[in-house]
């Protein structure tokens, strides 16, 4: 499983209320491009979709957020069910990177998975995003 690494302004994007983590709305896009700590937002023009798009909504799919739970002074940020992406009636890819980030706050990166090679989806081929129940796509502390 990829672990998610998290773009180093999102920090101080929740200090200056940049994003609700509750209420916004957040799409994982799916990428041959890789992002790096210091990227900002989320481009089509930086990060251009898999050449061969069958099955996938420009702009990638939204998550569904459940909650930004907290115990013991740790937030955790909930998704309700895993994101799976399928390639219909052609090859979905390459993609290797899936970015997560904020529509609501103008396209800002939060975070993404890195799936250390490139993929390609057949037609009726799944590819899931793991998104743990129990841990959530990240905490903060």
């Amino acid at each position: 499983m990829a672990t998610f690494t998290k773009v180093y302004d999102f920090v101080q994007q929740l200090g200056t209320k940049a994003h609700n983590l509750n209420t916004d709305v957040f799409k994982i896009a799916l990428t041959d491009v890789a992002p790096t700590t210091a990227t900002v937002s989320w481009s089509v023009g930086a990060f251009p979709a898999p050449t061969n798009t069958f099955g996938y909504a420009p702009g990638g799919s939204p998550i569904t957020v459940t909650s930004l739970s907290n115990s013991a002074g740790v937030a955790t940020f909930l998704a309700s069910n895993d994101l799976v992406f399928t390639g219909t009636g052609g090859q979905l890819g390459p993609f290797r990177y899936a970015i997560m980030y904020n529509v609501t706050a103008g396209n800002l990166a939060v975070g993404w998975y890195d799936y250390t090679s490139s993929l390609t989806l057949n037609s009726q081929e799944t590819f899931t995003i793991d998104f743990n129940q129990g841990t959530g796509i990240f905490t903060i502390t």
